[in-house]
């Protein structure tokens, strides 16, 4: 039996700290092995060793996790080290080395892989925002350019980041991501809701709103709030659950609860924080509420579906068929508080037909957005670049 292709995949943050991309990843590993393909993991993390130095190994269900030790707003663990370093730290070369995201001013390192021999994929997972300038314009899209000039192959997980990509003159292949249809799910009785919100500890005597994202600017949770304080008076009792991450930017989350609490609905913003019942919480909510400013391809928004839930979102740079076609897939809005509010009072008050849309969209995950396909995409990409290597 030949050996397996060995990727190392290089993030800023990888479980426990929290970074969609890699969360993805992780959930993937399994598949790909199975598929030929062993994956470890170059990752930061800060601790009050020097700066750049390597801390312990560890494994992370069954992958290899090494880590370097960097302040936060670094790009990335490959710019810690030089690229002929990690000949030295991991013997010889990976075959493949997939990068989570393309940042310019990662280029000279890249460019070291290469000197290697180690090809290159990178996987651009988020949508940048150009200025409004003209000028700046101008000087992004040189920038923006230089580092998949160093890559062997660029992914995309949707047409919309594709034709971003397209814009600035580079050629990146379609790999939608994958969702486990079978782990995300909808209730096989929905009468089974209460029991599972009791088990969860979310309370029961009301709607719930579900957003799931770090709670960041970024991912606007903001506009929820506003949303659910704009909900207000039409369904008294609803509630808006955040899950993910809630110290990744604490002045935010600070605002969030000031916010709730000088408009009297303290009591109904719930922060989670980080779970790992995801699927369980999606079950037993009433609706999905989307409010991230810019995106990939979101999974939340994905699992959501895949639970057969109502999404309503509101427009964001990245938007993309892969996620279904608008009003019959998921509800889009503008981004103003009460038009989402409108679209949640409709959820709501019309749960029939709100099912209805759920039920649509867990279908078109089904037949779209296959984990299989997407492990099938990557596994080949992978022994591919390692064959050219």
């Amino acid at each position: 039996m030949s050996s397996p292709t060995r990727l190392l995949l290089a993030v800023r943050q990888f479980h426990p700290d929290y970074s969609g991309a890699a969360r993805r990843f992780k959930g993937y590993a399994e598949g790909l092995r199975a598929r030929g393909v062993e994956m470890e993991v170059l990752a930061t993390g800060v601790t009050d060793a020097r700066r750049g130095a390597w801390l312990p190994s560890v494994e992370v269900d069954g992958i290899k996790v090494y880590r370097v030790n960097a302040p936060p707003g670094w790009p990335g663990p490959i710019t810690t080290h030089a690229a002929a370093t990690l000949r030295r730290c991991f013997g010889a070369p990976p075959d493949v080395v997939q990068l989570a995201m393309a940042e310019w001013a990662l280029t000279p390192w890249l460019w070291g892989l290469r000197g290697l021999g180690v090809p290159l994929a990178v996987a651009q997972t988020l949508m940048d925002t150009p200025s409004p300038h003209r000028l700046k314009r101008a000087l992004q899209r040189r920038l923006w350019r230089l580092p998949f000039r160093a890559a062997d192959a660029v992914v995309v997980n949707s047409a919309a980041m594709a034709g971003a990509l397209r814009g600035l003159g580079v050629a990146a292949q379609i790999i939608p991501n994958g969702v486990d249809t079978q782990r995300f799910r909808p209730l096989d009785d929905p009468r089974q809701r209460g029991a599972l919100r009791a088990r969860l500890g979310l309370p029961d005597d009301g709607p719930l709103i579900l957003n799931v994202g770090a709670v960041q600017r970024r991912k606007a949770q903001d506009l929820a709030l506003e949303s659910l304080i704009a909900l207000a008076a039409r369904q008294p009792r609803a509630r808006l659950v955040l899950v993910g991450p809630d110290a990744v930017e604490p002045p935010f989350t600070a605002r969030l609860r000031a916010r709730a609490a000088a408009a009297g609905v303290a009591d109904r913003l719930h922060l989670l924080g980080m779970r790992d019942d995801t699927p369980d919480l999606l079950r037993a909510a009433d609706v999905f509420l989307f409010t991230s400013a810019k995106e990939g391809l979101p999974n939340a928004v994905l699992e959501a579906q895949a639970s057969a839930l109502p999404v309503i979102t509101a427009t964001f740079l990245g938007l993309s068929e892969e996620l279904g076609q608008p009003q019959a897939h998921l509800c889009v809005k503008p981004r103003q508080a009460d038009a989402l509010a409108d679209a949640l009072h409709g959820a709501l008050s019309q749960p029939t037909l709100a099912a209805e849309m759920g039920q649509r969209a867990r279908a078109w995950v089904q037949e779209r957005i296959s984990l299989e396909g997407a492990l099938d995409a990557y596994a080949g990409l992978y022994h591919r670049l390692a064959g050219r290597g």
